[in-house]
């Protein structure tokens, strides 16, 4: 029974690694070191896992709280960027998934399938686009070089 619980696990390890394949083009770093390249390898792992765990989360657990996978910032540029027909929508663990998928050309059709990870990933590169110029826009001069 372990093994058959290990092996029911292969899926999500075998997408991680395409989503580090080719969502961070790890194959294509061409780093001069190896401290270089291990450092490289562990950020874009972070970076694969967080798209993997919430293509996880999405289709598994719908009680995850959103202030445990995005920041305070994260969150209101989504709440920003999401159109709401009514003020009352609920800001879930699903809004925020679709928000950054609709960031990454998700449509959100009734029709549509959940975002996948393809999606997911060019909504988070857009998403740490949209909190970088955020904290551009709001640094104070004190904090600035030159």
């Amino acid at each position: 029974m372990q093994k058959l619980v290990w092996y029911s696990r292969r899926w999500n390890i075998e997408t991680f690694f395409k989503t580090l394949k080719t969502g961070c083009r790890i194959e294509d770093i061409r780093l001069t070191t190896a401290d270089r390249l291990a450092n490289c390898i562990a950020l874009c792992c972070v970076v694969s896992w967080r798209i993997s765990w919430l293509t996880i989360l999405q289709r598994q657990s719908s009680t995850t709280s959103p202030a445990a996978v995005f920041t305070d910032i994260e969150r209101a540029l989504l709440d920003r960027s999401m159109p709401s027909n009514s003020q009352g929508t609920r800001r879930d663990i699903a809004f925020y998934i679709t928000a950054v998928a609709r960031l990454g050309g998700y449509l959100d059709r009734s029709s549509d399938p959940l975002p996948g990870r393809t999606v997911l990933w060019r909504g988070f590169i857009r998403l740490a686009d949209l909190v970088a110029g955020f904290q551009a826009a709001n640094a104070d001069a004190s904090s600035t070089c030159g």
